[in-house]
């Protein structure tokens, strides 16, 4: 298949693909600016959970530090095992949601 530049399409067929707004085409329906308003305020939910999860697994991680902290004392340094477990499961959680720590 041929490579055909986008410059020949109409802006009707621009507004067929997923991620494409065409506002001053009089072909688009109100109904296609609808699903890609839909689109919009979907991706705005989304990112405002994922802010919201990532700050409350970054506060955890720090609580479990904290925690973890308080167990080391100089005659054991390592501190209690099952906080660290506790320590490194929230870390793996901030690292899944993608949270620098």
């Amino acid at each position: 298949m041929d490579f055909i530049p986008l410059y020949l399409f109409t802006k009707c067929e621009i507004v067929k693909k997923p991620k494409a707004v065409c506002r001053n085409c009089p072909t688009c329906t109100d109904e296609t600016q609808g699903r890609i308003m839909k689109r919009m305020v979907d991706y705005m939910t989304f990112t405002e959970d994922l802010h919201t999860r990532k700050n409350d697994a970054r506060q955890e991680y720090k609580k479990a530090c904290a925690d973890w902290m308080e167990t080391r004392t100089t005659d054991n340094i390592n501190g209690n095992f099952e906080k660290w477990k506790i320590v490194c499961d929230k870390k793996r959680d901030c690292m899944r949601l993608g949270v620098i720590i």
